[in-house]
């Protein structure tokens, strides 16, 4: 049997499958292995009638998650190493690489008492920058705006946040590919031609490979910008302090309700309460109206430029 080594959110990935724009690595011990396992398809649930209009069912264990994807087939995550799937014939490898990164890593991440933040994470003077916000709030934009004022490129979408000896939250790189809108991709002169649409929770983007400036790093991290809408005519920047700050990372935390079933509640709300004291989180607001990625790109260089050097 083939084997291929990757190493994807700071794990050393064995997986008898190629995975699309993951780069491989070296290593001697796997901290997760991937690796198929045609049992776990069961064509009663396939075929019954609570799946009828349902993208997605999950079965929860004491130490695992089973899940199907109507689009993809079977997964099992279980004790923070494993990863087994059974694909459908017909399974786009696309979707497939989605459901691993969306679905069965940050599963991952959770039964590791590990946090998980929605949002992307950009990399300036040795430090990793954290940007979250609002669904079409332009997130994806502005990491393209950062990243072509120089800042180098870590994770999209789904970060993995844990913390070093000195009890400083660290951020790990997860993958080169960025997930952009059309307007983003229009906007910046990407050829739509030449690159790979997907489709993601009704959302459709496109795969950019960012392999250029992307940084496989460990980084500590101690900023966040979350990007909002208001109802203005120009952009605005705001420190958010004190307890809002916890109730944003608790409203940003992704699949959220798994540290419940897996029994890391209680270190999640410790590492929240630790991660909340280091971080300094900017809330970034937009117009609903008008082009102003630049001015609050702007904002963003102005505050890493003044205490992040």
């Amino acid at each position: 049997m083939n084997t291929f080594k990757y190493r994807l959110f700071g794990f050393d990935v064995l997986s008898d499958t190629p995975l699309y724009g993951v780069p491989a690595a070296e290593f001697e011990s796997p901290d997760v292995i991937l690796e198929r396992q045609d049992s776990l398809w069961d064509e009663s649930l396939v075929s019954s009638e609570g799946m009828v209009g349902m993208e997605a069912a999950y079965i929860y264990g004491e130490d695992f998650i089973k899940f199907y994807k109507v689009d993809t087939g079977f997964y099992r995550v279980s004790e923070g190493k494993r990863i087994a799937y059974s694909l459908k014939e017909d399974c786009d490898p696309t979707n497939f690489y989605l459901t691993l990164m969306n679905f069965a890593f940050p599963r991952i991440i959770i039964e590791r008492a590990n946090l998980t933040v929605h949002g992307s994470v950009l990399s300036y003077n040795d430090k990793s920058v954290l940007i979250s916000g609002e669904s079409g709030a332009g997130k994806s934009t502005m990491t393209t705006e950062l990243i072509n004022n120089g800042l180098g490129f870590m994770s999209d979408d789904v970060m993995r946040i844990g913390f070093n000896d000195k009890e400083e939250p660290v951020v790990y790189s997860s993958h080169p590919i960025r997930r952009l809108c059309r307007d983003t991709v229009e906007h910046y002169g990407f050829d739509p031609k030449k690159l790979k649409p997907v489709t993601l929770d009704e959302r459709f983007k496109y795969f950019v490979d960012s392999s250029d400036v992307y940084e496989d790093r460990v980084l500590p991290t101690s900023v966040m910008f979350y990007l909002t809408i208001n109802d203005g005519d120009k952009p605005e920047i705001r420190e958010i302090t004190g307890a809002d700050k916890i109730m944003m990372l608790l409203n940003n935390f992704y699949r959220s309700e798994d540290y419940v079933r897996f029994g890391t509640q209680p270190q999640m709300y410790k590492l929240i309460s630790k991660m909340g004291a280091a971080l300094r989180i900017y809330e970034i607001s937009r117009p609903r109206e008008g082009m102003t990625i630049k001015d609050r790109a702007q904002m963003v260089m102005d505050v890493l430029k003044k205490d992040f050097q």
